[in-house]
């Protein structure tokens, strides 16, 4: 009888890995738009990436920043009565006032002004 060794083949020794990386070794993609960039609304396009503070508010009322270029409208304490949204026109910022209509899944536009605080007093 004879018998037949096998033999497994001998790794290759491992190289340890680098922590250290060499940022023009790694390849990136292409940018990522920023939150808000592909937003749209009927009409004109909203301004993007607008990231000022939100226009001073009436008596009575909070506007509070929802998102690039919009802001909500409430009553101290209370229900949401609109948005404040601004546009661009001609090269040209415009803020336009709109009121939600009861259960607030809808919103009839109020106005469009040339700066946020007239837009603002639409819901005094």
């Amino acid at each position: 009888m004879s018998a037949t060794v096998l033999t497994a083949p001998v790794p290759a020794p491992v190289q340890p890995l680098s922590t250290d990386l060499d940022p023009n070794d790694v390849e990136f993609s292409a940018p990522v738009p920023a939150v808000g960039a592909v937003a749209r609304t009927v009409g004109a396009p909203v301004v993007r990436d607008r990231t000022d503070a939100p226009p001073a508010a009436p008596r009575g009322l909070s506007i509070i920043t929802a998102a690039p270029g919009l802001w909500r409208v409430a009553l101290i304490g209370g229900p949401v009565l609109g948005h404040i949204e601004l546009r661009e026109r001609d090269g040209e910022e415009r803020f336009v006032a709109r009121r939600l209509l009861r259960g607030g899944l809808r919103s009839i536009e109020l106005g469009e002004f040339w700066s946020p605080t007239d837009a603002a007093e639409c819901f005094r």
